[in-house]
């Protein structure tokens, strides 16, 4: 991956003193080729202590014996953290690692883990470490559903993939609960990923680049790939049969906006039962109220009950009718172009199996969801702006991405 060593990142070669600052050069300096910085962030996690929320410049490196003396192997917070660690928990961290707590006391939700490293999140997450953090039990609960029509407990679409299982193509039929990742990403010809190396590919500016402008010379502000991957695989399919199914969504995208259309599946009726927060306050029919479709932003999460017992056995392609840019808004297909349909509009392949199957779970129409637990009245109330500041030197060409509270707020 294309790290720019001109950004506010990580560092490594700074050491001590310079790490997680960004750096100065005399001339534009190569990609940096080291070993990766990393540290891991749970998103969405509840009650996480700071020492174990993956925090940006808490990073380490692996633990070789070849990198360069002067390197700094972790982060300008990674000892103060550690120490809290090991008063709190008896944790002791060492090189190449640390040992986080979390206590899931979050609502039972989707949530998912990822890289969090001083500006190279956005190329760890490319190169893979992402994935589910599923929260189940407690009072909020798949154990609180109740069905409408008898009172009793409900029962949501199982069973769900268990540790290793997924590994075998053969055994995937029978699970009614799926995990799906969705995630864009482009490839070189030999199959590696391909990323940009360089800014000229998000808007032509070719240079110079810092330190005689503003502007660095790999980071790109935003990336759309032209291949959609799903669960770590390109052009999937699921075999499914004429039943319902539990699908937890996830928008693992670094850029894109997915608009999830499933107006390709002739019969299918699709429920939200949930979202990163956990179990809404009742089942919302996207079919009879949303078109059949479910926008999804970065990182959020949906949690859907798919209905397939109406649909004729054959293969059915989920679509994407979300924007191959930016997405400001509107109507796919009036206000915006949608997906290219012959790539990045198609998520996944359903291959519905003939036959019929048994199916014991409560139609989603009849499902009591668990009672919200309002939030406490608040006390600070702050306003935030997530800011792209311009180029000085070259026309509506983003130089910095900036987070921060807005003056004069509290």
């Amino acid at each position: 991956m294309p790290v720019d060593p001109t950004l506010h990142w990580a560092n490594p070669p700074g050491g001590i003193t310079e790490r997680d600052k960004r750096p100065t050069f005399a001339a534009t300096p190569e990609t940096y080729r080291g070993p990766v910085p990393i540290v891991t962030h749970v998103h969405g996690a509840v009650g996480v202590g700071d020492e174990s929320d993956g925090y940006a410049e808490a990073w380490y490196l692996p633990a070789a014996n070849n990198i360069p003396a002067e390197y700094a192997t972790k982060g300008t917070w990674y000892d103060f953290f550690a120490g809290k660690a090991a008063a709190k928990f008896r944790e002791t961290w060492g090189p190449g690692y640390a040992t986080f707590q979390y206590p899931n006391n979050d609502r039972a939700s989707t949530n998912w883990y990822h890289d969090h490293a001083l500006g190279m999140t956005r190329l760890n997450v490319y190169a893979g470490p992402a994935g589910f953090y599923i929260i189940r039990g407690g009072p909020e609960g798949d154990g609180a559903l109740r069905n409408a029509r008898t009172g009793r407990l409900a029962l949501l679409p199982l069973p769900t993939p268990r540790e290793f299982e997924q590994l075998f193509p053969s055994w995937m039929r029978k699970y009614r609960e799926m995990p799906i990742v969705i995630q864009d990403r482009a490839f070189n010809a030999d199959g590696s990923l391909f990323y940009p190396n360089t800014r000229a590919f998000f808007d032509n500016v070719a240079g110079p680049f810092l330190p005689d402008t503003d502007i660095s010379p790999y980071w790109n502000p935003e990336f759309f790939g032209n291949t959609m991957m799903v669960n770590g695989n390109t052009w999937p399919y699921l075999d499914v049969d004429r039943v319902r199914y539990r699908f937890r969504f996830l928008n693992g995208c670094q850029s894109r906006f997915l608009i999830l259309d499933f107006n390709q599946i002739p019969g299918v009726e699709v429920w939200q039962i949930g979202n990163e927060g956990g179990f809404l306050a009742a089942p919302v029919n996207l079919t009879a109220n949303h078109g059949n479709r479910l926008p999804m932003a970065l990182a959020e999460r949906a949690d859907l009950i798919v209905d397939f017992t109406n649909v004729s056995p054959g293969n059915y392609v989920l679509g994407n009718v979300g924007p191959d840019e930016p997405f400001g808004g509107g109507v796919p297909g009036i206000d915006f172009p949608s997906a290219d349909p012959k790539t990045t509009g198609q998520v996944l392949e359903f291959h519905v199996m003939p036959g019929r199957r048994i199916d014991l779970s409560t139609p989603p129409r009849d499902l009591v969801l668990p009672a919200i637990t309002p939030l406490p009245t608040e006390s600070v109330t702050r306003s935030l702006g997530l800011i792209e500041e311009m180029s000085a030197f070259f026309m509506e060409a983003p130089a910095e991405a900036l987070l921060g509270t807005i003056a004069d707020n509290p």
